[in-house]
Parts: C-alpha cells; sequence; structure tokens
C-alpha cells in the first residue's frame, strides 16, 4: 500500500522506437507492463495519469485520466501501441516538457539507445519542474553478452549490417564498454536529481515491481 498526501499528476513516456522491440522478451512487453502496473497503482491512490508514446518524434500523447475506473483505457492505449521508427529522446522529451501544462511525477521508459544522446531531453523534464524517473529497461544478452564467434549483426532500428568477429578480448571490451555507458548514466541522473533505475528483462516482473516500489520511486 502507498499513500500521498495529496493527488499529484503521474506522467509515462514510453519509447516505442524499433530497438525496444528487440530482446526475449522484447524490452517493450516489459514497459508495457511497468507502465501498467504503476498506472494501476497512481490510479489507486487517486492521481491523475498521463502518457506520451515517442520515437523519433511525439507519436501520441493519451488524454489526462483518473480514478480506477478509467484503468481500462490506460490498457487499452498501452495495446494500441507498436515499437516503429528511429530515436530521438531529447528532441521528444524536450517538446513534451514545453507543451505540458501541469509538471509532476515523469516516468521515462526507454532502453536509452539514441546515438545523439537523452541528456538534453531529460534535462529538459528537471528544469520544467518535473520529478523524473528514468527505468532503463534492457535485454539480459545487452548487459551480459556471452557469445564469441562471427556474428552477422543488424541494427534493428537503421538496418545496417555488419559481419563481427567476437573474440574474448573483445567480448571484454564490450562489457567494459556497457558498464561505462551505465555508469556515465548513474553519474548524470545523480547530478540531476534523477531516480534511475535499470530493468533487466530476465528477472521476473513482480520481483522487479517489489524491489522498485519498494524503494519510495514515485511516492515521497
Amino acid at each position: 500500500l502507498f499513500h500521498a498526501e495529496e493527488s499529484q499528476t503521474v506522467h509515462i513516456l514510453l519509447d516505442m522506437s524499433r530497438s525496444m522491440g528487440a530482446g526475449k522478451p522484447p524490452k517493450i512487453i516489459s514497459a508495457q507492463k511497468i507502465a501498467a502496473a504503476i498506472s494501476y497503482i497512481c490510479l489507486a491512490n487517486l492521481d491523475k495519469i498521463n502518457m506520451m508514446a515517442f520515437s523519433d518524434r511525439i507519436l501520441d500523447i493519451s488524454p489526462l485520466v483518473r480514478g480506477k475506473r478509467k484503468y481500462s483505457k490506460i490498457l487499452s492505449y498501452l495495446l494500441s501501441l507498436t515499437p516503429d521508427n528511429l530515436t530521438n529522446i531529447n528532441a521528444c522529451l524536450s517538446e513534451y516538457a514545453s507543451i505540458c501544462k501541469h509538471p509532476g511525477i515523469a516516468i521515462v521508459l526507454s532502453d536509452l539507445f539514441d546515438p545523439k544522446g537523452y541528456q538534453d531531453g531529460l534535462k529538459a523534464l528537471t528544469y520544467r519542474n518535473f520529478d523524473v524517473n528514468l527505468i532503463q529497461v534492457l535485454d539480459h544478452e545487452e548487459i551480459y553478452w556471452s557469445k564469441t564467434g562471427t556474428f552477422l549483426l543488424r541494427d534493428v532500428e537503421t538496418g545496417e549490417k555488419k559481419r563481427t568477429s567476437v573474440d574474448t578480448a573483445l567480448l571484454q571490451r564490450y562489457h567494459q564498454r556497457v558498464d561505462t555507458f551505465l555508469s556515465e548514466i548513474r553519474d548524470f541522473c545523480s547530478n540531476y536529481g534523477i531516480h534511475y533505475y535499470v530493468h533487466d528483462t530476465s528477472i521476473m516482473f513482480e520481483e522487479f515491481l517489489i524491489n522498485y516500489l519498494t524503494k519510495g520511486a514515485i511516492f515521497r
């Protein structure tokens, strides 16, 4: 059970770029489950929910809803979404921050795989006084890749292909790059007062939800 002294507006900002369709299970399925669970808790707490889906542009913004009776609208909205297009996190989050009339809690669900970066978009939310929560959704193999050999890799967003031989040395470099990538995100979020959590999709959803919510991530 979670309690807030007064109702608040919770904005769930969902990355629907093609990279979110990768993984086993697809990262977007995990992100949708998280969004649905958080929405239910917030609606039960009489908070208002707004959802925005984005890829390289804002795809859709759901109407503001309040009360558990509106939960079916949230589920219908989530089920209508499918991953598509490239990613532009900075532009989409900055645009949402500029047009949103009721800043509150912002929960960003994304893998953060954007060559242009993510920092400016998150900073735009903090500058508009959003209480920003970042949940980075990653497939287990993206974090802990363990295979060696020759692979034909394909970028799921651009379609670009590249044949690559992975040996032990390259595998070690990959792990170092991933560790650096996650560490830089963690440091950035700490500097800007953003609450950051990495969700490995191989972890049972119920376990993730309990661990995340018991940190007081939404209601502080």
